[in-house]
């Protein structure tokens, strides 16, 4: 079977998938990139990835446009990410089965729906299909409720992003070396991220006497405030801030930190962040408007889900990582297990290769009740009260 992903530029949070891909289709895999690596990723210490061999790099000149071109048309099955809405609308017109590969649509508000410019970018990226040939893949457990709202129905797979999932030799080892009372915070330093959430905590963790140590890694505009704001509030001695590091780099304080704060609003479609840390053994404690968060972290069992924008909840839930730091381990190990066996490349990679299978041969498709390629429930971008509000265990 013939597959190809076509999408902006190739990253490392797809270069698993793709590989895996490539084994399953026995080298038929081609990722075509209509953009070159940004600018930002290059600043951060990406690779650029559009150099390997199976990518397609349609934005260089009109004879590989040509080459991508052929495979969206011909190849058994075609996923579409973020790219020209040209080329899905001529995919269409072939009559042959691809997917939409997408977060969510209304990030900063449902009332975006009644924007006219706003509906007719959604419309030709998706709503156009509803008739054909044409399913969903999820990277936002809220885009089902988005679609809802638009008043169409498409069947919508539960999906993601897939960075590796490392195996470690010794798992428990991993945890016990973890630094006590420690926490991470990766991101940009950008409105969404909310670093001022974290380092609230940090001051109320201070007054009521926790000794922590609180690692901020990445840049951005909001970068100096957050200086001052440690500064302010007196705690140099507990806050570090690395500027930003390579992947790999991420990864190492991943290793050593017990509580992975993850503090973005609605805005962040996925965040393959949550991935890297969890895969780390890591405790998250994560905002529930975070568009992967419904779909990797069960509440009191491998993490815990705060109220977005309520820091008081917040603290409340890492003060609980820190006062129970057995629990802290044990939902770290629940972590780790969770991005090895169920939501890692391999694992996502096959059962999206067995649908895509049952769908060019139109036969029955297998059905998975949980983790990846499993049917995407409406969801509302809701608190779920007591769910989140009591922790279990």
């Amino acid at each position: 079977m013939k597959v190809t992903f076509v999408a902006n530029f190739m990253n490392h949070h797809q270069l698993p998938f793709c590989n895996e891909m490539q084994k399953l289709t026995d080298g038929e895999f081609t990722f075509v990139a209509f953009e070159p690596l940004a600018h930002e990723c290059k600043q951060l210490g990406y690779e650029d990835m559009n150099a390997l061999p199976f990518v397609i790099r349609a934005y260089e000149n009109e004879k590989e446009y040509n080459r991508a071109l052929e495979k969206i048309l011909n190849d058994d099955m075609v996923i579409f990410g973020t790219c020209p809405d040209e080329v899905v609308a001529k995919r269409e017109k072939t009559g042959k089965p691809f997917v939409i590969y997408s977060e969510r649509f209304f990030k900063k508000g449902t009332y975006r729906r009644f924007i006219p410019i706003t509906y007719k970018k959604i419309y030709n990226r998706l709503l156009r299909y509803e008739k054909s040939n044409a399913s969903v893949i999820c990277s936002s457990a809220y885009l089902p409720y988005d679609i809802k709202l638009l008043g169409k129905k498409f069947k919508t797979y539960k999906w993601g992003y897939f960075p590796e999932a490392k195996r470690y030799d010794d798992v428990e080892q991993l945890i016990q070396l973890k630094h006590p009372a420690s926490i991470l915070w990766v991101a940009r330093f950008i409105q969404l991220k909310h670093p001022e959430a974290i380092i609230s905590t940090a001051k109320r963790l201070k007054e009521d006497g926790y000794n922590f140590k609180l690692t901020m890694i990445g840049r951005g505009k909001l970068e100096d405030k957050m200086h001052n704001l440690v500064s302010r509030y007196g705690l140099e001695d507990n806050v570090i801030f690395t500027g930003s590091m390579s992947p790999d780099e991420v990864r190492k304080h991943m290793e050593k930190s017990s509580v992975f704060a993850f503090t973005s609003d609605q805005n962040e479609g996925w965040g393959a962040v949550i991935n890297e840390a969890m895969n780390s053994g890591c405790a998250v404690v994560a905002s529930h408007a975070v568009g992967s968060v419904p779909f990797l972290v069960r509440h009191g069992e491998n993490g815990l889900v705060y109220r977005s924008g309520d820091n008081k909840d917040l603290y409340q839930k890492i003060k609980y990582c820190f006062d129970h730091p057995e629990e802290c381990h044990r939902m770290g190990r629940e972590a780790y297990k969770t991005m090895t066996a169920m939501w890692c490349p391999e694992n996502a990679t096959e059962r999206l290769y067995r649908i895509f299978e049952a769908k060019v041969n139109n036969a029955p498709e297998p059905v998975y009740n949980d983790g990846p390629v499993s049917i995407a429930e409406v969801i509302k971008p809701k608190y779920k009260g007591e769910k989140y509000d009591k922790i279990k265990g």
